[in-house]
């Protein structure tokens, strides 16, 4: 076995990525497409010939050299065609050089050590809608009402600019992230990976938007927002990616809205450890 640690400008972007699509444990948070936006900079841990990759962002000082998930990131880790043992995972682990190491792994990864866990919602969408139903709290009911009774409508139109221009009037995001977030969602709208999705009251006034990435089986809640905190919208949005696609076998999932919106559509949740190392260089 081989493992070799390399810098953002000697990897090899094709095998990297080919890597992460294949990997049975594959997010697009890993590709590196979307490293090269939302990290200044990052490494990879390559195992082989890119049979086993491990992607992580770096900042460094003159003094302190850190590993520490970016905000457009809810968890990387190892990524790998096979399932890999804690032996391998706590190696790899070992090899990421830096005084603090501080990164949520993929719900995949089992290292012996870890300082806590971090849950996310998931949802299985191969049940019938009246199924899903049936386990939704009773804070969607209402929205739910309105999308069938047509007082919220949903559709599918929103371009990049409307969508920025509407999350900065209603977002909680800073300048960096909003232009983060272009970038993410211009990319994947170019391949045709994601969906940008709106709601509109019976005035035909927008309420609420949300963003999706879709990756192999998974969809993703990447970002949504709404208007004085109008969580019906961004509910019924939900409800009608629901209602079209139940009995498929994809996942919704929401990294980076499970309590305030997934935990309302489900009670399933995926469990990232969090691994935490940290060495301070002592002053001389």
């Amino acid at each position: 076995m081989k493992i070799q640690i390399l810098e953002r400008d000697q990897i090899d972007d094709d095998k990297w990525d080919y890597c992460i699509r294949q990997s049975f444990n594959s997010a697009f948070f890993a590709f590196s497409w979307y490293l090269d936006i939302t990290c200044k900079n990052w490494m990879g841990i390559i195992v082989d010939d890119y049979l086993v990759v491990f992607p992580f962002p770096v900042t460094s000082t003159i003094v302190l050299r850190q590993i520490r998930l970016p905000h457009w990131i809810p968890y990387l880790g190892i990524f790998s065609q096979k399932p890999i043992d804690s032996t391998l995972t706590n190696k790899l682990l070992s090899f990421a050089s830096a005084n603090c190491i501080r990164i949520t792994l993929n719900p995949y990864n089992k290292p012996d050590e870890y300082s806590k866990v971090k849950e996310y919602a998931v949802l299985d969408l191969i049940q019938p809608l009246e199924k899903l139903e049936q386990a939704f709290k009773t804070k969607v009911v209402p929205a739910m009402q309105a999308y069938k009774n047509k007082t919220i409508t949903v559709i599918r139109s929103l371009d990049t600019g409307e969508y920025i221009n509407y999350a900065k009037q209603y977002g909680h995001t800073s300048k960096q992230q909003l232009a983060q977030l272009t970038r993410i969602i211009a990319f994947t709208l170019r391949y045709k990976s994601a969906g940008l999705y709106a709601a509109y009251d019976a005035n035909n006034q927008i309420i609420a938007q949300a963003f999706l990435i879709k990756n192999r089986n998974t969809l993703s809640l990447i970002h949504c927002s709404c208007s004085h905190k109008h969580i019906n919208g961004i509910f019924a949005i939900i409800y009608h990616l629901l209602k079209h696609n139940s009995e498929s076998n994809l996942t919704l999932e929401f990294p980076f809205h499970s309590k305030e919106i997934g935990s309302h559509f489900t009670s399933k949740t995926h469990i990232c450890k969090v691994y935490k190392r940290c060495k301070l260089l002592k002053r001389k």
